[in-house]
């Protein structure tokens, strides 16, 4: 590449990697911009962890991303926002009331173009490049397609499937699988580096299952399953019982009932939980960036990302990832136009 002088450069072509640049490009000021995106023939980062005592020691894979696109090209597309409560949340533990949800809501909408009659005119967006309809599993009969600072501050949801999607269900038009995701984790990892080349991936320590709540959380959320499916007037006729998973560290294990004792469930969702590849919050607001992206004590660096969300939210974070880095290429864009204010007053003068 030759020698260029640009006004921005975004590095990583992620979700919000791509907004953050399409939008400076937009802007009236017309910048020079350049999106850096690693690519290559695998699509996957596919970071490994550090083995988890609290999932029997086992090594989980941490999906990521890697092309125009980033995580958006992996996941399942689902676009549901977090709940309202969420929001303001984020804005109270940052001490910014445009996190909150009435502040964020706008920037929410921006990027939606939203079809179906029962869009809420007053919360969805309809002129933005994303295209959002709303689809029914009741109505095909399929499974319903949006079903997507401080490094110590690693969030994760995690995930119980029953009985486990790989390995261990059959395939054979027989079997119902059930997922019950815990969205608002309480336990806290940590990412690190390995070493001093950054070739080398980090080290990252999820530390899944580690609170009570969380594994209270868990086993009444894998009982409630059980007992819907398997102690329900309708399910009753439909569903035999649960195939017990199978695999490495699986050997003997027997069918989980819906009176089953939580330590059956307990040492079940420890050898067969997995995480659900919404990380984020190791460069949270407040810790490690001011609450318009800026790199505490760093000038003309800002962060864009899952990293800077200082808590986990009650939905798929793609809705919200775009409605944030609207918001926060809004404070880019003012700033320059404000040092271009500036610079045309002292030229005048």
């Amino acid at each position: 590449m030759p020698n260029v002088a640009v006004d921005y450069i975004v590095v990583g072509g992620g979700l919000t990697g791509c907004l953050v640049a399409s939008r400076l490009s937009q802007s009236d000021q017309k910048p020079e911009v350049v999106l850096l995106e690693a690519g290559g023939g695998e699509f996957n980062y596919a970071y490994q962890s550090e083995p988890v005592t609290n999932t029997a020691n086992r090594v989980h894979t941490l999906n990521a991303g890697k092309a125009l696109g980033g995580g958006s090209i992996l996941n399942y597309g689902g676009w549901l926002r977090a709940d309202a409560a969420d929001y303001d949340e984020w804005a109270e533990i940052v001490g910014d009331k445009r996190w909150s949800y009435a502040g964020i809501k706008s920037w929410l909408q921006k990027p939606e173009l939203f079809r179906g009659s029962e869009a809420h005119a007053e919360e969805h967006g309809f002129d933005g490049p994303m295209h959002i309809t709303s689809v029914s599993a009741s109505e095909s009969g399929e499974r319903n397609p949006y079903a997507l600072g401080h490094r110590r501050n690693l969030y994760e949801v995690l995930t119980v499937y029953v009985p486990p999607g790989i390995p261990g269900i059959p395939i054979d038009g027989t079997h119902i699988a059930t997922s019950t995701m815990l969205l608002l984790p309480t336990s806290r990892g940590r990412v690190s580096i390995r070493s001093s080349s950054p070739a080398n991936p980090p080290r990252i320590q999820p530390d899944y299952f580690a609170t009570q709540l969380d594994r209270d959380t868990l086993i009444h959320a894998a009982r409630q399953t059980l007992k819907l499916m398997l102690g329900t007037g309708p399910m009753k006729g439909i569903v035999e019982g649960e195939t017990p998973p199978s695999g490495e560290g699986l050997e003997g294990s027997t069918p989980l009932t819906a009176d089953a004792a939580d330590e059956q469930i307990e040492e079940r969702i420890r050898r067969i939980g997995t995480q659900h590849h919404h990380s984020g919050g190791t460069a949270a607001t407040g810790k490690v960036v001011d609450t318009e992206g800026r790199v505490l004590g760093v000038k003309g660096l800002r962060v864009a990302d899952a990293s800077i969300i200082p808590l986990p939210l009650g939905g798929h974070p793609q809705a919200t990832l775009y409605g944030m880095a609207e918001q926060l290429v809004s404070f880019i864009i003012k700033d320059a136009w404000r040092g271009s204010c500036l610079w045309n007053q002292d030229t005048a003068l």
